[in-house]
């Protein structure tokens, strides 16, 4: 990848990380939005999935901007691989957009649909670890 290319890519990463959280804080009533209706209270799921976002744009931003290619593409699973880890944590423990469902069926459901990506990027992480190193 060129630089240049890299460069680019970890600019409009920053700025989508920079969007997610002010959308964070605008569901979280801190922020107003002529867009988005003001919310009768603060909203966990929207608050949850806009700060992974957030995160997981910010911490593409840092690869793409230390690493070089091929070893990006390994940086990326990983990134993406923490992420689904964090997910399966907060389904496990009923935390963030988790919360919100109580029910012990739904519960086991959101925890089982959690560990597929898991898998899915622990597999493919050491594939590409293995083919395109670290």
């Amino acid at each position: 990848m060129p630089t240049w290319l890299a460069i680019l890519a970890g600019v409009a990463c920053v700025l989508m990380a920079l969007q997610q959280f002010r959308m964070t804080l605008i569901y979280m009533n801190i922020l107003q939005s002529s867009v988005v209706d003001p919310l009768a209270g603060p909203q966990p799921a929207l608050i949850h999935t806009a700060l992974l976002d957030c995160l997981k744009f910010a911490s593409f931003a840092v690869v793409l901007f230390i690493t070089r290619w091929p070893h990006l593409v390994t940086y990326l699973l990983l990134v993406l691989l923490v992420k689904s880890v964090v997910d399966f944590v907060l389904a496990l423990f009923q935390l963030g957009r988790f919360g919100i469902v109580r029910l012990t069926r739904k519960r086991r459901a959101y925890t089982a649909a959690e560990t597929v990506p898991c898998i899915f990027y622990i597999i493919a992480a050491a594939i590409s670890y293995h083919f395109l190193g670290f």
